[in-house]
């Protein structure tokens, strides 16, 4: 197996357009145009606010009516009330059900400050207005196509997990040099083509298989 985190020198001719790697080009539309595509975590968020519209409707109802002196539904306080007052804070049951009510709300805030993982990758454009974005999955089929264009190179895979290119390809040769260099140069060419909006680094990962 052979592991290619990357090659120096590779990537757009001077004069052509900016990089993807300069860091002097990821710019506030650039990241503008990145974070367009992120999703809004929707379902975690309608899903929160129905249960907390279900409770606020409950509590509501239920303080209104009794204001009213008709009562629609007394919650059971007592039990609650008298389970608290004889279990002490060190007893297995209240720590459990502490961590579990922390884990809960850890796990909203995540969901609400982790951005997930987006279903387009951006590309770039020469209108600051203009949000462009492929297929993660077109492009990384795109990627794999021109890593089995490499002589001696059988098949080949692409992940885009945020921020960087994974290639895994299969190769028949029993000796693999060069052949990582090769893969990175013909990816980063069709990469060069797609033109992303920020820079993706890529790691090339060949491995035998077969005899020649």
């Amino acid at each position: 197996m052979t592991g290619l985190p990357g090659v120096p020198g590779e990537g757009p001719t001077p004069g052509e357009g900016p990089e993807p790697g300069d860091t002097h080009t990821q710019t506030p539309q650039i990241m503008t145009k990145i974070r367009t595509f992120r999703p809004k975590r929707m379902i975690p968020a309608v899903l929160t606010a129905l249960a907390l519209i279900a409770v606020g409707t409950l509590v509501a109802v239920n303080v209104i009516s009794t204001m009213l002196g008709r009562p629609t539904w007394t919650p059971p306080y007592h039990l609650f009330a008298g389970w608290a007052a004889s279990t002490p804070w060190q007893a297995p049951a209240a720590l459990l059900t502490g961590a579990i009510l922390a884990l809960i709300g850890l796990l909203l805030i995540a969901l609400a400050l982790v951005p997930g993982r987006p279903k387009l990758l951006p590309l770039r454009s020469t209108d600051p207005d203009l949000v462009v974005g492929v297929k993660r999955g077109v492009a990384g089929h795109a990627l794999a196509v021109a890593a089995t264009r490499v002589d001696g190179v059988r098949s080949a895979w692409v992940r885009l997990p945020r921020g960087r290119i994974e290639v895994s390809a299969h190769t028949d040769l029993r000796d693999p040099h060069g052949i990582p260099e090769q893969i990175h140069a013909s990816v980063s060419r069709e990469l060069e083509r797609l033109a992303p909006a920020q820079d993706l680094p890529i790691k090339v990962t060949v491995r035998h298989r077969g005899t020649t």
